[in-house]
């Protein structure tokens, strides 16, 4: 006999909602932006996923000229993956 392990879905540790706006804008609540430690300017992932769960992270562009001195393009540091710019 197989045993069947159903898992319940876990509170989130922050909920917040937003609404969106003309041309698919929408505003993070401040508590979002804490939490992803993302501030004006910075750049955010949104990934989807095949069970419907969709992960959003913050994500830190490199200048080119920069990118000598930058960790490597898709690694992760603090929680914000890394991309460099052209």
């Amino acid at each position: 006999m197989s045993k069947v392990s159903a898992t319940r879905p876990t509170q989130p540790r922050i909920s917040a909602r937003a609404r969106l706006r003309p041309k698919a804008q929408l505003t993070l609540p401040e508590e979002i932006r804490r939490a992803l430690d993302v501030s004006e300017g910075d750049e955010i992932e949104f990934a989807v996923h095949e069970n419907g769960m969709i992960t959003v992270r913050g994500y830190v562009s490199v200048p080119a000229d920069q990118a000598w001195y930058s960790p490597q393009s898709g690694e992760v540091i603090n929680g914000k993956r890394v991309r460099r710019s052209q």
